[in-house]
């Protein structure tokens, strides 16, 4: 069974659609209750088993929560797509430190909360696979904070996943470039910081 994290919307909706089309048993979690429950709705009537958490991901208890329903619900924890995000944008110079760690919180620290819930639970065959974005591998001007929080995330991945390997676990990440959701509207900006024609060419969403 499959935990995807983010699952109200975008790649995380899109994510928990086909692997309930592919027969897994999905969890969806994200803050945002009514559109889980509505999608939780639409994939059981499709044949699939959906459960819909409420979860913060930066809230160690709501995650540990969600794990322990999961297993009670299904009695694995096969697969973890950790694929809640934030975005900000703003010149360095200009970004808030208030608004840098909460990105961080949720793009990084978030991720690995579900991580370390995850695991212990996860056997040989599991799989994480971490949502990153393209500009995790290139910084781009006027997103320097939301690149570092995905380089950061990267990184993060790189280590885990060299040590999970003895245990039969397999780390993925994903980089995302151009897709169309609402995670523009969604983000954060310093001042009335725009986006520039290069940062609509360079579009990047989780």
């Amino acid at each position: 069974m499959a935990v995807v994290t983010g699952a109200s919307s975008g790649i995380g909706e899109a994510t928990a659609r086909a692997l309930a089309g592919r027969g897994a048993a999905v969890v969806l979690a994200a803050r945002a209750e009514e559109k889980l429950r509505f999608l939780a709705r639409e994939i059981s009537a499709a044949g699939s088993p959906a459960l819909a958490m409420k979860t913060d991901v930066t809230d160690q208890d709501s995650v540990e929560e969600m794990v322990e329903r999961t297993i009670e619900e299904f009695g694995s924890l096969d697969i973890l797509v950790n694929n809640a995000g934030l975005g900000l944008s703003g010149r360095v110079e200009d970004l808030r430190a208030d608004d840098l760690r909460y990105l961080f919180e949720v793009n990084l620290v978030g991720p690995l909360i579900c991580v370390r819930a995850a695991l212990p639970r996860m056997n040989r065959g599991g799989r994480i696979i971490n949502v990153s974005s393209v500009v995790g591998k290139r910084a781009i001007p006027k997103v320097g904070g939301y690149c570092a929080s995905k380089s950061a995330l990267n990184a993060l991945s790189d280590a885990l996943r060299v040590e999970v390997v003895g245990r039969g676990i397999t780390v993925t990440s994903v980089y995302p470039g151009t897709t169309q959701t609402a995670f523009r509207e969604n983000s954060r900006r310093t001042k009335d910081e725009k986006r520039s024609s290069a940062l609509r060419t360079w579009s990047f969403y989780v």
